[in-house]
Formats: C-alpha cells, sequence, structure tokens
C-alpha cells in the first residue's frame, strides 16, 4: 500500500507540469487471460503536455444469461479503472511516439442471482507500469499498442472482500483521436547542422521546392 500512495502522490505532483498540452481521447481494448473475460474494452482519456501527460481509462464487460426462465436473471459484471502519469519520449507532436507510464488501478467482478441480488463480489487496487508506443497522424488519428505489469493485486482496505482475479501482465491497444492534431516543429538546429531537408517541417526553412 505505501507504493500506491507514493504514486498517488507522484499523480498529483504531475499535474503542475504541463505546456502546450493536447487532449487524446479514444477507445482502447486488452487481453487477460486470468480473467473472467479475456478481453474488456472501455475509454481513453489522457492529457499531454510538451512530454508528461496524465490521465483516466475504464474498462469493462458484461455477461447474461440468455437461457434462464422465470423472473430471474443471471449474470456477472466485470471492469478495471486506472489514473496514471505518462512521459512522452519524443513529446506530443512526434508521429512515433515511444512513452512509459504509473498509474493505481481498480479492479472488480459481481455476479448476481437477479437484478437485484449480488451473489459474489472481489475488488482490486494495484499499482501499475507500462512501456507503449503510438503512431500519431498529422490529422489527429492516434494508432498505438502498450504492455504493462502490475506486480502486487491488494484487497480494498477495511472492505473485507476478495481481490478481483487478474494477471500481472496485461497487452492493450488504443485507437482514438488528438484534438488539435500534430503541430509542425520549428527544428533551427538542424537546419544549422545539416541545411534545409524538403521534408523537414521547419516553418521558416528558405527550401527550394
Amino acid at each position: 500500500m505505501k507504493r500506491i500512495s507514493l504514486m498517488i502522490m507522484t499523480l498529483m505532483m504531475g499535474f503542475t507540469l504541463f505546456a502546450q498540452t493536447k487532449v487524446r481521447l479514444g477507445g482502447i481494448m486488452d487481453w487477460d487471460e486470468e480473467r473472467e473475460v479475456s478481453h474488456m474494452g472501455g475509454l481513453h482519456l489522457e492529457v499531454i503536455g510538451e512530454n508528461f501527460g496524465f490521465g483516466f481509462e475504464a474498462m469493462g464487460d458484461t455477461n447474461l444469461d440468455n437461457d434462464t426462465t422465470g423472473d430471474n436473471t443471471p449474470g456477472e459484471a466485470m471492469w478495471e479503472g486506472e489514473a496514471f502519469l505518462s512521459y512522452h519520449v519524443f513529446g506530443n507532436d512526434s508521429f512515433i511516439d515511444p512513452y512509459v507510464q504509473a498509474g493505481v488501478g481498480n479492479a472488480g467482478y459481481v455476479s448476481w442471482i437477479d437484478e437485484e441480488t449480488a451473489d459474489y463480489l472481489a475488488l482490486s487496487l494495484y499499482p501499475s507500469f507500462s512501456a507503449g508506443i503510438n503512431a500519431v497522424f498529422e490529422g489527429g488519428l492516434v494508432l498505438g499498442m502498450r504492455h504493462s505489469y502490475r506486480p502486487e493485486n491488494n484487497i480494498v482496505p477495511g472492505a473485507g472482500i476478495p481481490a478481483s482475479e487478474m494477471s500481472a501482465h496485461q497487452t492493450t491497444i488504443q485507437i482514438g483521436y488528438q484534438f488539435g492534431g500534430r503541430e509542425k516543429r520549428v527544428r533551427k538546429e538542424r537546419e544549422e547542422r545539416y541545411g534545409c531537408w524538403k521534408w523537414c517541417w521547419c516553418d521558416d526553412c528558405d527550401c527550394d521546392d
């Protein structure tokens, strides 16, 4: 739990480190073979400064038994949610966008006999460390994949509820949109060292067409 508290403090400190912010919003889907369901889908929201970012994401899935008779409709629901702090190595303007990410998450599972009766409930708190890569296209489209490592799966303190099943490793894919698109970078240092390249993004290059 000390590790989770430290990560929460890190997330709060990260809120003050932003300039030239961009917003990314998209859909995500993951793989986890140790859960009740292997795949869940949801939403990803991230605010990115020049390099540092923070965000939130949530995924879930439900399963209802359609073969039942009478008034009872057995079913189950699963979810995961995470708040995170990220660092984008090449900044928020780069087409190739490798990044690392650390966060604190919550996972849960509930099954019920009918719509009002809970039969089983499980909850978890966990730290998460991730590395991934995105492709950020000039129109704003974002495609990416990441791998996460979750070293602990802790029960919720004081709740008396068992921990939800989850694996230590998770793979996630993402498709979304970056509001504002990719801005053109002014690369004066490269122009001074190598001259003006026809494919460069300099606003003040003296390139000959």
